[in-house]
């Protein structure tokens, strides 16, 4: 578990750019001073390595803007690999949930929206709050993306996503 002295370390180590990126501030190992620092992790996002530990860039320049490090930061604009600040949220994990993009197993192209065989129709649904809400069942299949559209905007504030990237 990475401690706050572990990220005060990291941060007396590399150069923050303000702008979500960090640099080496001297040559070490195979980097050199004034290079780009870090690397891209196999999860996507990118990663900084100091002490033979770990670190994601997202949360360090949240550390360094607010002085905490919440349990999951949430990249606005669902690209991790766009680390300023103003794209950094601290959230529950629902709400990073929220946030999600659309899954690649959806089979109608719109969040929250799925072809129901049985009753031949298009089925909305959400979650929030642990439970799955039922809105309704529709022929049509924009009547049923509008529906669940207005209710995930109710529900979700300001952690909605229709399922595009912002």
């Amino acid at each position: 578990m990475l401690t706050i002295k572990d990220y005060k370390n990291v941060v007396s180590v590399y150069e923050y750019d303000g702008n979500g990126k960090f640099f080496h501030k001297v040559n070490k190992g195979k980097g050199r001073k004034g290079e780009r620092a870090g690397s891209l992790g196999n999860r996507g996002y990118r990663v900084l390595h100091l002490n033979k530990k770990t670190y994601l860039d997202h949360r360090v320049v949240f550390f360094i803007h607010n002085g905490f490090l919440p349990e999951i930061i949430d990249h606005i604009n669902n690209d991790p690999l766009d680390n300023r600040i103003e794209n950094l949220r601290a959230c529950s994990q629902e709400e990073n949930c929220w946030n999600a993009m659309l899954s690649k197993s959806n089979n109608s192209g719109f969040k929250g929206v799925g072809w129901h065989s049985g009753s031949k129709k298009w089925r909305a649904r959400l979650k929030t709050r642990g439970e799955e809400i039922h809105i309704g069942m529709f022929d049509d299949l924009n009547d049923a993306v509008k529906a669940v559209r207005q209710k995930r905007e109710y529900l979700h504030g300001n952690f909605c996503n229709h399922g595009v990237k912002v």
